[in-house]
């Protein structure tokens, strides 16, 4: 057997260096790449799917916190409409009652004296 030692330490055997093995394992190799790049790709597109569905989760928190501080102004807007016009709605029903008893005084007086006169009549 006829043994020759290679700078990388390999060893040649009868004058075959391995290069059918180192052949055979290469196109294994590109066989198997062309299964990863078609791996590869679906990785690809799996990853920017992910990366679109982050930014579209991302803008659409962003705009839903603009449009939740939105309502909540609103609501705050709404709120004090609301008690702006109860204040009103409570000073014109007091107002409407110092008139209707303002009113009533005011009939009860002339109905007196329609009663005076009345009997000054008789």
């Amino acid at each position: 057997m006829n043994r020759d030692y290679t700078a990388e330490g390999s060893t040649i055997i009868n004058g075959q260096d391995g290069t059918d093995d180192i052949i055979r394992e290469l196109g294994h190799a590109i066989n198997g790449a062309g299964g990863w790049g078609l791996n590869e790709f679906l990785v690809f597109l799996v990853l920017i799917f992910v990366a679109l569905i982050l930014i579209i989760f991302y803008f659409s928190q962003r705009s839903s916190a603009k449009m939740t501080d939105l309502v909540i102004r609103a609501n705050e807007k709404n709120n004090e409409v609301v008690n702006n016009n109860t204040f009103a709605m409570r000073n014109l029903a007091e107002k409407m009652r110092d008139n209707h008893n303002a009113n009533n005084k005011k009939l009860n007086e002339i109905h007196d004296d329609v009663k005076e006169i009345k009997d000054r009549l008789k």
